[in-house]
């Protein structure tokens, strides 16, 4: 292990240590996410070091994987010794049980042997409860809840005697589909909250009014905006969206200190989007940023900072892990075994489009649709709220920004021109 000094030091492990980066090593290489596998490396230290009884009958073909990871599941609360004598009594029984019946197994005989553990494992799981969202495909969410088991049941009763209205009244195909309408309904019908959603649903073929007559329409127009900062320089825009400003200044800036401004974090946590961990989706704000090459050596700048979870933060300390920031700000990752992963920031503002040649006297310039209703809310924002450009003399109309001042220089500059299409207004609430 390398001390603080720079110096080597070797140390030693009793059975069943797990190292940090274990799940992170694994992951690759059984092909499944870093969460799977840190379940099958708790899993493998559970069954060496409490169940070595069931890592034996594995070996011999007797015992399957889902089957071993009920019974170290249900005992890792145990001793080593009352683990022993669980696994001891329901061992003739395992192989001719399915999954349901043989944890309902082990935990009876673990409540036998061990009531005390067992109790005091009831209260640690009462502290565990919680609800937890994951977005899904489709426009569906996934739900999670770890409820206590008198209030469950009693909100069962309730969803499902609401569903089953629902399903006479026809408002649902089934009473499974009528159970998540009716929670919805028992949820949102008792608060006062409003949620504001980004929605990306394509408008409909068959409007019935011209553009130009519904609420909230405009005309289309055109953006300049520069390929490097995705900053709006010019263009005719509506006065809401007439912020965007070139992002020279303190955003991208080489600092001397070690904090990071504020302006250039925001930029970096936009720029990644999340952690850059291989397989993390830890959300950008979430995360800590870290100088790829260590402070002071490494400069603080936006080309030598990445977002990272905690977690990941410190496993890029660890031994044996390298990082590498190309300019392209792609990140490739070495591991102790020496494989590579690469990642990728989000790329809000430079798709991998071919620049049409520049004409004499004009940066090359490439064309793109936008339509700025469907875009990411990072994109908008870091399009719309850049640091300053030069102020030009003239002083622009209402709802246009001012053009790049022809006094910069184009030799290393190519400009990025979108087409646009506004987002409708919301409309006005009804008056009653």
């Amino acid at each position: 292990m390398r001390q603080e000094d720079g110096t080597t030091a070797e140390v030693h492990h009793g059975l069943g240590h797990q190292r940090l980066d274990a799940p992170e090593l694994a992951a690759p290489r059984l092909g499944v996410s870093t969460h799977v596998a840190a379940n099958r490396v708790l899993d493998a230290i559970r069954q060496l070091t409490r169940t070595p009884a069931v890592l034996d009958a594995m070996a011999e073909g007797d015992l399957d994987q889902r089957r071993a990871a009920v019974i170290t599941e249900e005992t890792e609360f145990l001793t080593a010794q009352d683990a022993a004598i669980v696994v001891a009594d329901v061992a003739p029984h395992w192989q001719e049980l399915t999954i349901g019946p043989l944890r309902r197994l082990v935990a009876a005989t673990a409540a036998r042997v061990a009531p005390q553990a067992v109790a005091a494992e009831a209260d640690r799981a009462n502290q565990r409860r919680g609800l937890t969202r994951r977005h899904g495909e489709h426009g569906l969410d996934q739900w999670r809840a770890d409820v206590l088991a008198e209030q469950s049941s009693r909100a069962w009763a309730a969803v499902t005697e609401r569903a089953r209205q629902l399903v006479r009244a026809g408002d649902a195909d089934n009473l499974t589909q009528a159970r998540v309408d009716a929670l919805m309904r028992l949820i949102l019908e008792h608060s006062d909250v409003r949620v504001v959603v980004h929605a990306t649903r394509p408008a409909t073929d068959t409007p019935t009014s011209p553009p130009q007559e519904q609420s909230g329409a405009t005309h289309g127009g055109e953006l300049t905006c520069h390929p490097t900062t995705g900053a709006l320089l010019g263009g005719d825009v509506p006065a809401g969206l007439a912020v965007g400003r070139d992002l020279k200044g303190a955003s991208t800036a080489i600092t001397p200190a070690y904090r990071i401004p504020a302006a250039m974090a925001r930029f970096v946590r936009l720029r990644d989007g999340g952690c850059r961990f291989p397989g993390c989706a830890v959300p950008a704000r979430q995360c800590d940023l870290d100088h790829v090459r260590p402070w002071p050596t490494g400069p603080t700048d936006p080309g030598n900072l990445i977002a990272l979870c905690r977690r990941h933060h410190r496993i890029k300390q660890r031994d044996g892990w390298s990082v590498h920031l190309h300019p392209d700000r792609t990140l490739t990752w070495t591991d102790p075994t020496t494989r590579s992963h690469t990642t990728w920031p989000v790329d809000h503002l430079h798709p991998d489009t071919p620049t049409p040649a520049a004409t004499p006297g004009d940066p090359a310039r490439r064309t793109r649709h936008v339509n700025v209703s469907l875009l990411d809310h990072t994109y908008l924002e870091l399009l719309l709220t850049a640091p300053p450009p030069p102020r030009t003399r003239r002083r622009p109309r209402a709802g246009v920004l001012p053009l790049p001042e022809p006094a910069i220089p184009a030799t290393d500059t190519h400009w990025t021109q979108l087409t646009w299409d506004p987002p409708p207004r919301e409309p006005a609430p009804i008056p009653f």
